[in-house]
């Protein structure tokens, strides 16, 4: 919903400004999608089998990562259950309601109902061996606070010890600077626990918490991620129950280790920033690895 210049989304109660960059944001993935539509007419991404997937609650749109990967693995999106072969849970919220599939569909997420961050830290530690979350009243020195929310952008940097807040949780301050002192978020699109790409979304400092990239790179997994680290990434998916989903990742320049600071099972994408061969590259990527998965699944 849009009102007073500014973008409300009523699932989430996110609230964005419609700056000039959101606009040049939306006209960059209005070409992206135009590109993908004509190689969709054209019969780019036809396959000789077709699953019919059914999102509840909600129904994904062409903007969220899922829609163009499913659409370029060949599959098509139905409105009721009864004419399709999966069922995908797909809702916004960092908590989900727990619902059941439709008997007989294959289920996709719908385990997944928890990705509040402090939930993910847990789960993080859990299958990396060592911990992301302090406690403010212990620690000392810089630390980050962020909501508990999903897509809020709102982590800052403040100075333990202090007495932390019950709807916010506190991370070790990861040191992600780039030589060049450019700050890296990976955002990494993973099914069934395995990652599929890799995007750098490179940002200034004063942007580091926000969703404000001022460029994005295109990587394979491998040239990013060790093997050791790509084996954690599919236990923590696990832990959390997300067949599918983002992860955004930072590497610690001081140690070197990988940091999981975040998950979304609904994440936009690809980065709108990322040039477009690589967008319709990454596409192509993601929808091959889709169509391997429904097939696969679909004789479980």
């Amino acid at each position: 919903m849009i009102t007073k210049g500014t973008w409300v989304s009523k699932k989430t109660g996110i609230v964005v400004k419609v700056t000039p960059l959101v606009i040049q944001e939306t006209l960059d993935w209005l070409l992206y999608f135009a590109v993908f539509s004509l190689f969709r007419v054209v019969g780019r991404y036809r396959r000789t089998t077709q699953p019919r997937v059914w999102f509840a609650p909600e129904r994904a749109r062409p903007w969220y990562l899922v829609w163009p990967t499913l659409i370029a693995a060949g599959a098509r999106i139905v409105d009721d259950p009864k004419d399709a072969d999966f069922a995908f849970q797909f809702d916004d919220a960092a908590l989900s309601p727990t619902i059941e599939a439709p008997s007989g569909l294959k289920a996709i997420n719908f385990r997944c109902t928890d990705i509040q961050k402090s939930t993910v830290s847990a789960a993080f530690e859990k299958a990396f061996g060592y911990g992301l979350l302090v406690e403010p009243e212990k620690a000392s020195g810089p630390i980050v606070e962020k909501s508990e929310l999903n897509g809020t952008h709102d982590g800052q940097i403040r100075m333990a010890p202090f007495v932390g807040l019950p709807d916010r949780v506190y991370q070790k301050l990861i040191d992600n600077c780039a030589p060049d002192g450019m700050f890296e978020d990976l955002r990494t699109p993973t099914l069934g626990g395995v990652p599929l790409a890799v995007f750098i979304k490179r940002r200034p400092e004063v942007d580091r918490f926000s969703n404000d990239n001022a460029a994005c790179l295109l990587k394979r997994p491998d040239e990013v991620f060790s093997p050791d680290e790509i084996a954690a990434i599919g236990r923590f998916c696990a832990l959390l129950n997300m067949d599918w989903g983002g992860i955004d990742a930072l590497r610690d320049k001081t140690d070197g280790r990988l940091y999981i600071v975040d998950a979304n099972k609904t994440d936009m994408g690809p980065p709108t920033i990322l040039p477009l061969p690589d967008k319709m590259r990454a596409t192509k990527i993601m929808g091959d690895a889709m169509a391997a998965y429904l097939a696969a699944k679909g004789t479980e």
